[in-house]
């Protein structure tokens, strides 16, 4: 009945470290950090579901620095080059996935227990 849930990597691995290839930085694939004017007016358990969804939207982006490195650079990259960027993409989008899953269990739980 129990599924176990897939692993998320950690920040350093998931950002370049530990075996996954570093890309550029791209300004594109950046989640909105919250506005001081919202900030002010929200409460905190408002900005802890905003830091919790921008970190999942962190993780969905972070998978277009290899994809955004293949369409910027196919002319420089070797075949290679592009297969591991796609692998990565994939892990990374992976990644997200299995964030995701967690999340969406934690608030299903949440929602059972509020309402037991």
């Amino acid at each position: 009945m129990y599924q176990t849930l897939p692993a998320v990597h950690p920040n350093d691995r998931r950002r370049g470290g530990s075996g996954l290839r570093d890309y550029p930085k791209v300004d594109a694939a950046r989640s909105p950090r919250l506005d001081s004017v919202m900030k002010t007016v929200a409460p905190q358990s408002a900005q802890s579901v905003d830091k919790e969804l921008a970190r999942l939207q962190t993780f969905i982006l972070d998978a277009l620095a290899p994809l955004t490195a293949i369409l910027e650079g196919t002319n420089e990259m070797t075949v290679q080059d592009i297969r591991e960027a796609l692998i990565t993409a994939s892990i990374l989008i992976g990644n997200a996935n299995a964030k995701l899953t967690r999340l969406r269990r934690e608030k299903l739980i949440s929602a059972i227990n509020a309402y037991w």
